[in-house]
């Protein structure tokens, strides 16, 4: 099972503790604070997760490709801005929607079957693309792509609890999610780049061959036994705060997700600049935020999060150049990475093994709600509102989220970083 400094190769334990069923390498020299000690540094965990990280990768890239192209494909095909803002918007209908059957599908059919099921919407919406455009037809196909984004991102999440410890669940959420970021970094610029260079065409294929990737990645990867619950919605009130805080901050990026892209490309910027900039911050900041917040707590880090996320907005409300973009999506991404990987381990924690998926999956209708919020009802009110008026709400909206954070600080579990017992490192 494992190999020892000291040891016979295959020892089922060392002096008298069990070896866990994770463990498999150690280090048989001595580290600074453990003279003596067997620290163990693989476990079979890093292959499952590097595998799911990779499928997240691809998924997300198939949906993240039209982050900055769809809306502007939209527009050259005669629509308003109104019009616009209710097709971005209708996949947070859905990812709302599909969501509530998600979190017990994750409990009662597993993980896996869940995110293979949202990687085979992503195909049918892509390739639906590619052969309609008529506005009742592309909202249809827009409701599939949210049902997609419910399954894919819970059902990658379900997935951690069952291969890492719980004091280092925060660290796993903020590396997957990283994942998430890179695609958020580099689809965007490709998928103008595919529209406006090649054609549309090109564009939803890819889009397609992506998604059919994850598909096929995160086979085989490990994940929990089906819990035997019966088929059905639950919640607890403990995860309120942590999915108030999810909607408030959401709501500006649905405003900016659906509106700048086109403000942008009036103004001459390219409006791929923030979203890739908003990508780099939530790579660059999540797995440091992780860490911090599994040993120190998460709510200071949320706390500068949110008032980031608020920021970029106003910054927006400045002339539009390549700078303002960069800069907005440089605060969004940011406070997004310190703010939405804590909040996800705070639903995990605050949950069990029969409502864990449950929870997660509410966490996709926090962001939907946001995303409804910014883009479908800021389609609403852009008559009355502008863009400018919508930018103020989703700034005022994401500043709220501070009072949930205050009203939420007491139940936080704050994690204290202390040197771990020999027998922990074995558990």
């Amino acid at each position: 099972m494992g190999r020892f400094a000291g040891g016979p190769p295959g020892a089922g334990g060392f002096g008298n503790y069990a070896l866990g069923p994770r463990v498999h390498a150690v280090r048989p020299w001595p580290v600074p604070g453990w003279s003596g000690r067997v620290v163990p540094v693989l476990n079979e965990a890093a292959r499952p997760l590097a595998r799911l990280g990779v499928a997240l990768f691809f998924a997300q890239s198939a949906f993240n490709i039209y982050g900055a192209s769809l809306p502007l494909y939209f527009a050259g095909l005669g629509f308003d801005p109104t019009l616009i803002g209710l097709l971005i918007g209708a996949t947070g209908v859905a990812e709302l929607l599909g969501a509530l059957a998600v979190g017990p599908g994750i409990d009662r059919f597993g993980a896996r079957t869940l995110l293979l099921a949202g990687t085979g919407c992503y195909v049918v919406a892509s390739l639906g693309y590619s052969a309609l455009t008529a506005a009742p037809a592309l909202f249809l196909l827009r409701l599939i792509q949210g049902f997609g984004l419910a399954a894919v991102v819970p059902g990658t999440y379900s997935f951690v609890p069952h291969l890492v410890r719980s004091r280092a669940q925060t660290v796993a959420f903020a590396t997957l999610g990283a994942a998430g970021n890179v695609a958020m970094a580099i689809c965007p610029p490709l998928g103008l780049t595919l529209l406006l260079g090649v054609g549309p065409r090109s564009l939803f294929l890819t889009a397609a061959a992506l998604a059919a990737v994850a598909g096929f990645t995160v086979i085989g990867v490990p994940a929990a036994e089906p819990s035997k619950r019966p088929f059905g919605l639950t919640f607890r009130a403990a995860w309120l705060m942590p999915l108030l805080v999810g909607v408030l901050s959401v709501a500006q990026w649905g405003v900016i997700q659906a509106f700048v892209p086109i403000e942008a490309s009036a103004a001459n910027s390219n409006p791929a600049l923030l979203f890739t900039a908003d990508a780099i911050a939530v790579l660059a900041s999540r797995i440091p935020a992780g860490w911090i917040a599994d040993r120190y707590g998460p709510f200071r880090l949320a706390l500068v999060g949110v008032i980031g996320m608020t920021l970029s907005p106003i910054v927006l409300l400045l002339p539009l150049n390549d700078g303002v973009l960069a800069l907005a999506g440089v605060l969004n991404g940011a406070g997004a990475g310190l703010t939405l990987p804590p909040m996800l381990a705070q639903l995990s924690r605050r949950s069990d093994d029969r409502t864990r998926g449950t929870g997660l999956a509410y966490f996709s209708v926090a962001f939907a709600v946001g995303m409804i919020i910014g883009a479908s009802g800021g389609g609403l009110l852009y008559p009355v509102l502008g863009f400018h008026g919508l930018l103020t709400l989703g700034a005022l909206l994401c500043g709220c989220g501070i009072l949930a954070l205050l009203r939420d600080r007491l139940t936080m579990t704050v994690a204290v970083r202390e040197k771990q017992k020999l027998s922990d490192s074995f558990s």
